[in-house]
């Protein structure tokens, strides 16, 4: 049982370009932003945050990843009033260009492919009451290697909450709830001789060799955001979030933001 309870299963989902963080603000602050997090980019870490803003925004970004890799992110957020605010968003992980290798020709094929995962949500928040927000998103996953691509569905929940001592400010969300991931295409596809011992049965049966199904990393956060000290050109901001993913093992983090004027 020890052994059973200490297994974080890393590896067991599928799309992690979904956990890559966005907003250059937000990863500076070491991610704890589920309750900090403002603008387009609070889609990603708490849709509810987006409706604590008066104005509509765009904010787009690209960051050189690993291994010659990189990912983008985009958003929009349209404040419509009392009616609340609309969010359209999109992450794209592009891993570059690779060469077709085989066991033959282990240098390559001459063949390349571009492998590459993208994310487009809709959004939508408003505020309950003066101090609470909800909202969610909506979005499709897609991931591509070779032929062979995958996609599921799945949706982003959040709720945030001001409070009157510090500017105090509460965050939960819960991302990346939706189907399981399976890779499909034309490659899978075989001829087979179903009864080789047989004579004059069809030896070029179409069939596809069947692949597994993965879940995406379902991941839940709770955070506070607070003015540590404030005056009229200044302001200390200290924020946390416990994270519990599906794939990992439940980590803290911490930021801090000093403003001044």
């Amino acid at each position: 049982m020890g052994t059973a309870q200490a297994q974080d299963k890393v590896g067991t989902t599928a799309a992690p370009f979904l956990t890559i963080g966005a907003g250059a603000r937000a990863l500076a602050m070491g991610g704890a932003q589920v309750a900090q997090a403002q603008g387009p980019s609070a889609l990603y870490w708490n849709p509810s945050a987006v409706a604590l803003s008066n104005t509509s925004a765009v904010e787009l970004g690209r960051a050189d990843w690993y291994v010659e890799t990189s990912i983008q992110h985009a958003a929009l957020t349209l404040n419509l009033g009392g009616a609340g605010v609309v969010g359209l968003s999109m992450v794209y992980l592009d891993y570059g260009t690779m060469y077709v290798t085989t066991v033959d020709a282990p240098e390559g094929t001459g063949e390349q492919f571009n492998p590459k995962d993208l994310s487009v949500g809709v959004s939508y928040a408003r505020m309950l009451t003066d101090r609470f927000a909800i909202g969610g998103t909506v979005k499709r996953v897609q991931q591509q290697i070779w032929k062979e691509t995958a996609s599921a569905v799945a949706i982003d929940l959040g709720v945030s909450y001001l409070s009157d001592f510090n500017n105090l400010r509460i965050g939960m969300s819960l991302t990346n709830f939706g189907t399981d991931m399976r890779m499909e295409g034309d490659d899978l596809r075989r001829a087979i001789d179903i009864a080789p011992n047989q004579n004059g049965n069809n030896d070029r049966l179409a069939a596809y060799l069947e692949t597994d199904a993965w879940p995406l990393p379902l991941s839940f956060r709770v955070g506070l955001a607070m003015d540590a000290w404030a005056t009229a050109s200044q302001r200390l901001t200290l924020t946390a979030d416990a994270v519990a993913p599906s794939d990992n093992a439940q980590t803290a983090n911490f930021g801090a933001e000093y403003v001044f004027r």
